[in-house]
């Protein structure tokens, strides 16, 4: 049997090809998308400025930072959200979230971005629907 460290292994790298999917369709489109170092993970001995005594793996906080046309989109694998009612907040893992800006702002990432109603796996629906909401957005 596996043990709970493995499973963790074997969804990052399934959240990690998702990723990777998603950004072949973005690149197919005509969307640039940063590469390189860290980018589009989070920090795998995160310590939260060195608050934590002993660090956190980050990575499977996953994004892409994509740009078309001069417009920057910030496209998450993971979103937060804040209920309406009781206001308590959320991240929600494996569902899209898309934060468009033009200089990118961490503050405003959190609480400007748009929670779709788009969740992992993709498939080619999803993508599409993805699409349209980056379309919809870059035309605002």
């Amino acid at each position: 049997m596996k043990d709970f460290l493995e499973i963790k292994q074997e969804y990052n790298e399934l959240r990690s090809l998702q990723r990777n999917e998603i950004i072949k369709y973005l690149e197919e489109n005509n969307f640039k998308v940063k590469k390189g170092g860290r980018s589009g993970r989070g920090n795998k001995y995160y310590t939260s400025g060195g608050r934590f005594g002993t660090s956190y793996d980050l990575s499977n906080w996953k994004w892409i930072d994509a740009s078309f046309n001069g417009k920057n989109f910030i496209i998450s694998l993971q979103c937060f959200d804040v209920d309406p009612n009781s206001y308590n907040h959320h991240v929600l893992m494996d569902r899209i979230g898309v934060y468009m800006y033009e200089k990118y702002n961490s503050y405003e990432a959190y609480t400007k971005m748009e929670v779709t109603e788009i969740d992992l796996p993709m498939d080619d629906i999803k993508k599409e629907q993805l699409m349209k909401i980056l379309e919809c957005m870059f035309n605002r």
